[in-house]
């Protein structure tokens, strides 16, 4: 058995708790599940990347997802700066 550092409203289960309980306690506040089906080219290039960057699957998925979308928000805000539809300040707070 591992000792683990539980939150305090878990006192006194440590005893109890295997890697898999605490695995369910320490992802209670974390980030919410999302669901999606690659086609098959998708997930042949995932399996090329996890193989060159050694990271496991959802790490890899969650570090993309993460740029393209930091990427998205800045050529959003361009746009609508672009289009005199927000201010300066504005663009800048989108993008970032």
């Amino acid at each position: 058995m591992v000792t683990l550092d539980l939150p305090s409203r878990y006192a006194g289960r440590e005893e109890k708790c295997d890697i898999f309980e605490y695995t369910r306690i320490k992802n209670v506040n974390m980030q919410k599940p999302l669901s999606i089906g690659p086609a098959r080219e998708i997930e042949e290039k995932l399996e090329k990347l996890i193989k060159i960057e050694k990271i496991e699957k959802s790490a890899l998925i969650r570090k993309i997802l993460n740029e393209r979308i930091d990427e998205e928000l800045k050529k959003c805000a361009i746009e609508l700066f672009r289009n005199k539809k927000v201010s300066l300040a504005k663009t800048a707070e989108i993008a970032d």
